[in-house]
């Protein structure tokens, strides 16, 4: 017996108009086996077909023209998939999608690269090909590539495609594209990251109000690498945001990351608002919020020494002292925090800290039941220094001041402190 003919191109398209399911879809894989052959005719009876009745024959369609990897299906299949209303199909389509997507660009890439080739006289590496030579004809391309590298980490490669982008006239097709595919990034860690940056992205093209977006600015604050972003954010610009979610925010949890922001950008116009709202929480203790209330304190301490270390003792020394306000003890630091701000101001001036010292102790003798004595006990005694010992016990004596044990406990922790000095 001889070897069966293959039926023809005409043959097979009369068959897609057969009334038996299984001798449609036979058609469509014969027809893709002649598109592999190199025969363009097929795709056009190919997307036809998309509109099948038979679900196995629209999935051996789906499947055959994205093998094919003809642009041409492209859009067909892109309203195939809006029109779906199977999840299962609507699966395979955007499977299916991805493949001719995926080789629609080699091919358009390997077309580039081998321009570029000819004008560079050797291999290079497509984003570096892209960044310098692209075009207008080449944004899908460069759509591609940004992808690609936000996926992969690569950051600083995404920023100089984005300015490719733009220098291009591209702003109002980046900003459709960087929010079609935030769309499709999941809540991963690195799909969080990928947002922010898009984020980034589109601020450039439009930037966003400082009270619409303060995490906006301390990230820009703190991602300072980015050559491109600069030019668009100057250090000025940030620096203005900063001071304005200084003096308006409420959140304390925000202002800790501004300041903290603060300290990177290390502009002094900052420093005015620091210690503005340093001054601002230690005159205005909630005893709902303690932990934080000091907590943010230590912070605006430490941005501060990093900025000015007068103008830093000059503020930590106002903690301690404004800590102690009336007779209300609950408003106290504790004394790890006295113990860490007071051995700063001892780093920073030696001459200051002996003052302050001095001050203080001398101030025991003349404290009244008006004054917070206790208070003013407990910060000297955790400040650690020998003198302030006899001046409490006199104190202890001359009120008869309650949780003696405690206060003893402190004098002993001053002595151990000081033999180890």
């Amino acid at each position: 017996m001889g070897k069966e003919e293959e039926p023809t191109f005409e043959e097979l398209l009369e068959q897609l108009r057969d009334e038996d399911n299984w001798t449609r879809g036979s058609a469509v894989m014969k027809l893709g086996d002649l598109g592999a052959s190199g025969d363009s005719r097929v795709v056009e009876p190919l997307i036809e077909m998309i509109k099948d009745k038979s679900n196995n024959v629209r999935k051996s369609v789906f499947h055959v023209l994205a093998d094919l990897g003809n642009r041409q299906a492209l859009e067909p299949l892109k309203k195939a998939l809006k029109t779906a209303d199977d999840y299962f199909e609507k699966a395979r389509i955007e499977s299916c999608l991805r493949e001719l997507e995926n080789k629609i660009y080699e091919e358009e890439k390997n077309l580039f690269l081998e321009k570029i080739k000819q004008i560079e006289k050797k291999e290079i590496y497509i984003t570096d090909a892209l960044i310098k030579y692209a075009d207008k004809s080449n944004v899908k391309l460069l759509y591609r590539e940004l992808w690609i590298s936000l996926w992969q980490d690569n950051f600083d490669i995404a920023d100089e495609i984005v300015k490719k982008l733009i220098d291009l006239g591209d702003k109002k097709q980046l900003e459709e594209e960087l929010l079609k595919g935030r769309e499709k990034i999941d809540f991963t860690p690195m799909g969080r990251e990928i947002l922010e940056q898009t984020e980034e992205y589109l601020a450039i093209l439009k930037p966003p109000k400082v009270s619409d977006n303060p995490h906006f600015w301390i990230r820009r604050a703190n991602q300072r690498y980015s050559p491109y972003r600069i030019r668009f954010f100057s250090d000025k610009k940030v620096s203005k945001a900063l001071m304005y979610i200084l003096r308006n925010e409420k959140e304390l949890e925000l202002l800790e990351e501004v300041a903290k922001a603060a300290r990177t950008l290390n502009d002094p116009n900052l420093i005015k608002p620091i210690v503005e709202l340093l001054r601002k929480h230690v005159n205005e203790y909630d005893y709902y919020y303690y932990d934080t209330y000091f907590y943010i304190q230590l912070v605006l301490c430490d941005v501060l020494i990093d900025f000015d270390s007068e103008i830093a003792v000059d503020n930590i020394l106002y903690c301690l002292e404004r800590t102690v306000k009336g007779n209300d003890i609950s408003g106290l630091m504790s004394g790890d925090d006295v113990k860490y701000l007071f051995g700063k101001v001892k780093e920073l001036s030696t001459t200051r800290a002996e003052k302050f010292l001095e001050k203080h102790t001398r101030r025991l003798e003349t404290l009244t039941l008006e004054d917070n004595i206790v208070g003013w006990m407990f910060i000297l005694a955790f400040i650690g220094d020998i003198r302030v010992i006899e001046p409490i016990r006199k104190l202890m004596k001359q009120y008869d001041i309650p949780d003696e044990e405690i206060i003893e406990n402190l004098i002993r922790d001053i002595k151990q402190n000081e033999e180890q000095n």
